[in-house]
């Protein structure tokens, strides 16, 4: 697992590699369709607040 993807690495790939490993570990480690669905909205959420806040 990538922890972080640089802007270079996310600019030349046009998408942020790291994001897409990190949701298929979480779904992974949490081994449950509904707590998976549950992290992914409180993640979207969590992303929204913090463009809200610039």
């Amino acid at each position: 697992y990538k922890l972080y993807s640089t802007l270079d690495e996310i600019n030349e790939n046009q998408l942020d590699e790291h994001y897409h490993e990190f949701f298929e570990a979480m779904k992974f480690l949490f081994n449950s369709d509904k707590k998976f669905s549950d992290f992914q909205e409180i993640w979207t959420n969590y992303s929204v607040k913090l463009r809200e806040m610039n």
